[in-house]
């Protein structure tokens, strides 16, 4: 990421200066004009130079980070892909291998494309962990899916998530057409947020002791597990009267409400995780917590439905390193019958209380 706020502050210091001249530059010399708003990757400035150095009619190869299918900041590039030009190949790689020096959950995309002409249907193979598999052919494990299916999933950002096989692509195409998505109106109507940013709220943190008392402790993602949280955990806290000026406390720390673990991987044993954030708390940037009002019989249904394998199923083809709130807000979840959320909450409450490592196995 080209920023100019991280390392250590004589790094910041230093930095901030080439940085921030490089940033105006990418925003404002009209050479980059598929760069989204945030802080630009590297590797999407790479990707937009080679389509504006490339002929038409010819052809560019890169290896590139898996976010060019799924990060928000991407979204100009993938329409000017499949807008533009003629994707060839699309081949995402898992580093279980370490093909490359870098750590094992970092996935990279092969594609090479035609510049010229539109792609109305992408030609994509994923889960390959050996170069060797390109000479191979591999031509059973190719699937093709047509941009208006990916536009039907993720209209605003194109996402294109990271099917291993026929089957997945049948579950997700059956559960999309049928199940509407999280922030939809007429199903759960969800949305979710941060509270506390770590960095730019830090000067009101204070170390929980006994000298400091009447303290929100302070929740970062690491404590979260499957339905618990481990308040025991937390270090640092801050005074309910700072964390009202900076949160509505209706909607965070004076309520329960459900939080999510931000940082995540698809290769690790569950992506999505989702528990149960007591009143009396407040998270950090690494949890995303419920805005929404909601009953408490909702708030337990809807944390069963998150921590469900068909959730995490349906997170792992789109996620990187973060579940983002836009990834969210277009997960499909279905609102069950009265009877079913009430078993739902029910199961939630008890899991919460003794953790999936004791769930009952019928």
């Amino acid at each position: 990421m080209l920023r100019a706020d991280s390392g250590s502050p004589a790094d910041r210091y230093r930095s901030q200066a080439a940085q921030s001249a490089a940033l105006r530059f990418y925003r404002t010399s009209r050479a980059y004009p598929d760069q989204g708003t945030g802080h630009p990757n590297s590797y999407q400035l790479f990707l937009e130079r080679a389509l504006r150095l490339t002929r038409p009619g010819g052809r560019i190869g890169l290896l590139l980070p898996s976010g060019i299918a799924t990060d928000r900041g991407s979204t100009a590039l993938r329409r000017h892909l499949f807008e533009r030009t003629s994707i060839d190949s699309w081949i995402v790689f898992d580093k279980r291998r370490r093909i490359f020096p870098i750590h094992r959950s970092v996935r990279f995309v092969l594609m090479s494309t035609t510049n010229g002409g539109s792609t109305t249907a992408l030609r994509c193979r994923s889960g390959v962990t050996d170069p060797a598999e390109l000479h191979s052919g591999g031509e059973q494990a190719t699937l093709t899916i047509a941009r208006s299916r990916l536009e039907s999933w993720n209209p605003e950002h194109l996402t294109i998530p990271d099917i291993p096989d026929t089957a997945a692509l049948s579950v997700l195409t059956d559960i999309t057409d049928r199940v509407p998505p999280l922030s939809a109106p007429g199903g759960w109507n969800a949305r979710f947020g941060r509270e506390l940013n770590a960095t730019d709220d830090r000067p009101q943190f204070a170390a929980l002791s006994d000298r400091h008392t009447g303290l929100l402790p302070i929740v970062e993602g690491k404590q979260l597990a499957p339905f618990q949280v481990d308040v025991r955990r937390s270090r640092s806290g801050i005074p309910a009267t700072a964390a009202a000026a900076i949160v509505e406390p209706a909607q965070s720390f004076a309520r329960h409400r459900v939080g999510y673990r931000d940082v995540a991987s698809a290769t690790n044993r569950l992506t999505l995780i989702a528990a149960m954030l007591p009143a009396g708390v407040i998270s950090t940037h690494t949890v995303f917590c419920l805005k929404t009002a909601m009953t408490d019989e909702d708030q337990w249904c809807l944390l069963g439905l998150l921590n469900s394998l068909v959730a995490n199923f349906l997170v792992r083809l789109q996620v990187t390193t973060h579940v983002t709130t836009t990834m969210m807000s277009r997960l499909p979840v279905p609102k069950p019958p009265t009877a079913i959320a009430d078993e739902l909450a029910a199961l939630s409450r008890r899991l919460a209380e003794t953790g999936i490592s004791e769930a009952p196995t019928e």
